[in-house]
């Protein structure tokens, strides 16, 4: 229910206003991560175009890649026979290729050039997969804060689609970053039972079960057992990510056909 008001005030925002906002462009986006508002951060962002550029800009800028390196990759990797269209569905793909390499530097470049270019058009659906794809990049690489961020923005993409399959997988991945960032806040205070985590996992199994998705829900529900597993009381003094964090299951990086 509370994901429903969150969407009708989506159409409001976006029924009620231009593509730029300027009480956006005055907003300083380091503080409102330090403020951990990251659904509000993703909600801005999908409603204008402007903020999504910006956003894309600080991460590219943010990434571990000399000029040389960026490039380099991406003259490699570009076709001038291509339309737009396939040069996305190629970068987003070479992504995944990075991805799956370990490479994930590499693979955020791809990744947010794709979305660069699937902002010169209007597919939602091409956008929410690339989204999911840098959102589970930034996952691997223990950015969590960037990471909820961009599973929030494919979140609310799919939910405006109507396409309840994907919905339920976000809501899994939601759980899966809250769950490894302890819902952002301080390790001591997290409480598994009363946490944003498991609200996303419980939400995740109902969507599943609804649908009849009988793997979605295993899946699902392995990462239930693992949020209190991880935060059992013998183990929540111990400062090992590899102890306290195993990875959690979710659908991997999607390419485009």
């Amino acid at each position: 229910m509370r994901h429903i008001l969150y969407l009708l005030g989506l159409v409001f925002i976006f029924s009620s206003c231009e593509n730029v906002h300027p009480e956006l462009a005055d907003a300083d986006p380091d503080q409102a991560i330090s403020g951990q508002n990251f659904e509000d951060i993703a909600i801005r962002n999908i409603q204008s175009i402007t903020s999504q550029q910006n956003y894309l800009k600080e991460q590219n800028e943010a990434l571990s890649l000399s000029e040389n390196e960026r490039g380099k990759a991406l003259s490699t990797a570009s076709n001038a026979s291509e339309t737009v269209d396939d040069l996305y569905k190629s970068y987003n793909n070479i992504g995944n290729e990075h991805y799956r390499s370990g490479n994930y530097n590499l693979a955020l470049l791809f990744y947010l050039t794709s979305v660069e270019l699937k902002l010169q058009g209007s597919n939602d659906e091409s956008l929410a997969l690339t989204y999911r794809n840098i959102a589970l990049t930034y996952e691997a690489l223990g950015n969590y804060e960037n990471a909820a961020i961009n599973f929030w923005q494919s979140y609310y993409l799919y939910q405006s689609l109507e396409d309840d399959e994907k919905v339920a997988t976000l809501l899994n991945d939601l759980g899966a970053v809250y769950d490894l960032a302890h819902d952002f806040i301080p390790r001591g205070l997290f409480q598994p039972e009363s946490s944003l985590a498991l609200d996303f996992y419980n939400q995740s199994v109902e969507f599943n079960q609804s649908l009849g998705d009988i793997e979605g829900v295993n899946q699902t529900e392995i990462n239930i057992g693992l949020l209190f597993q991880t935060y059992s009381k013998g183990k929540k003094s111990s400062s090992s990510r590899t102890d306290l964090e195993p990875s959690r299951d979710q659908d991997d990086v999607e390419d485009e056909l």
